[in-house]
């Protein structure tokens, strides 16, 4: 999941639709640390979300 969704959900003040849509939420670490505010990862807090390393999702 990139920002750009992350912010959409929020501004609609639905983050609960993220794990009714998507079976499993994943947020990228870096994503996660570095263009999420703060606000949105308090919203994450409140569902069943996963933050995920970019390594585990490199194919070689």
């Amino acid at each position: 999941m990139d920002n750009n969704v992350l912010n959409d959900f929020y501004e609609l003040g639905r983050m609960d639709l993220l794990t009714r849509v998507f079976g499993r939420v994943c947020v990228p670490e870096s994503i996660l640390l570095n263009e999420t505010p703060g606000d949105i990862r308090t919203a994450l807090q409140q569902i069943d979300y996963r933050h995920t390393s970019e390594k585990a999702h490199s194919f070689s």
